[in-house]
């Protein structure tokens, strides 16, 4: 999972250079407001994320979240990741899992550690969606924001 917001300038090359020789002066105006929106994402993406046993690495799924940030005259990226393998069936559920033949499956718990010969299906729990749904207006006005800043610094 990742968020970014990438600004673009287009025009002519007199306006292109124009608006990076702004940009260049004023990136924190990016900057200040692609971090906060991106920390208040991933601080909401983080508490919608179900309070999971201990995966097999010892870790939690919700503490797994890696921020990126990448900041340039001309664009913002504000990015969180989490490469946890079994990510994927929390979003999207997965079926019947049954072992090998003359094998168990091993399953880590925080009071140690059960074996099961087959578990049954997860049913999928789209945490995500809600996130965006929810941050997609704040994301809008983000947008603007910048937008409005731009064309003032533009108007000096």
């Amino acid at each position: 999972m990742s968020l970014s917001l990438d600004i673009q300038i287009t025009g002519d090359d007199l306006v292109a250079r124009a608006a990076d020789s702004v940009l260049a002066r004023n990136g924190s105006i990016q900057k200040r407001e692609v971090q906060s929106f991106g920390t208040r994402y991933c601080q909401e993406m983080i508490a919608k994320t179900p309070r999971s046993p201990v995966g097999s690495d010892g870790e939690r799924l919700a503490d797994a979240y890696d921020v990126e940030e990448d900041y340039t005259a001309d664009a913002a990226f504000y990015g969180f990741v989490n490469e946890k393998d079994y990510l994927k069936w929390v979003l999207e559920g997965r079926g019947e899992v049954e072992a090998k033949p003359g094998k168990m499956l091993r399953i880590p718990l925080p009071d140690g550690v059960i074996f099961r010969k087959r578990v049954g299906p997860a049913s999928a729990n789209p945490f995500d969606k809600g996130v965006i749904d929810s941050m997609q207006a704040e994301g809008a006005q983000l947008g603007d924001t910048i937008a409005r800043q731009l064309i003032a610094v533009f108007g000096e």
